[in-house]
C-alpha cells in the first residue's frame, strides 16, 4: 500500500503558481477552509498567487467573513466562474466591477450544479494535497 503524504494548508498554498485554475464543488461552508485561509494569508504577505479563476458550482461562504471572502483581494483573482455568488459579499463586490458574461436563462447552454461539477471534475488533476 502506497503512503499517503500529508502536508499543511500553508505547504498546499504555497504549491499554487500565479495564473492558474481553482475549483471547488462546495456549498455553505463544506469545502477546503482551511487551504483558503493559508492562500489569503500567502497573498497577503507576498502578493502570490496572483490572477487566478476560480470555478465554483454552489454558493461558498456565511454571509459575512467566510468562503470566497477569502479571494476578495483585487489582483488574487481575474475570473470567477459559478452559480451563486451571495453568500460572500466582500467578493461579490469585487467581481461587479469585472466584465461579465451571463449565460441566457432557458438556454441549452445552461449548466446546472450537478452537471457543472461533473464537468469541472474531468478536468481536475486527481493528485490533489491532502490535509495534515
Amino acid at each position: 500500500m502506497a503512503k499517503t503524504k500529508l502536508i499543511s494548508p500553508e505547504q498546499a498554498a504555497a504549491l499554487i503558481p500565479d495564473g492558474v485554475t481553482l475549483a471547488s464543488a462546495g456549498v455553505g461552508l463544506a469545502w477546503p477552509e482551511e487551504i483558503a485561509l493559508a492562500i489569503q494569508d500567502r497573498f497577503l504577505a507576498t502578493g502570490q498567487p496572483r490572477q487566478l479563476t476560480f470555478v465554483n458550482s454552489g454558493g461558498l461562504g456565511n454571509t459575512k467573513d467566510r468562503g470566497l471572502h477569502y479571494f476578495a483581494h483585487d489582483g488574487m483573482v481575474k475570473a470567477w466562474i459559478g452559480s451563486h455568488i451571495g453568500n460572500s459579499p466582500a467578493f461579490a463586490r469585487m467581481a461587479s466591477r469585472w466584465r461579465r458574461v451571463v449565460i441566457r436563462r432557458g438556454s441549452t447552454d445552461l449548466i446546472l450544479k450537478g452537471s457543472m461539477i461533473v464537468r469541472i471534475g474531468r478536468h481536475l488533476v486527481p493528485a490533489a494535497p491532502t490535509l495534515a
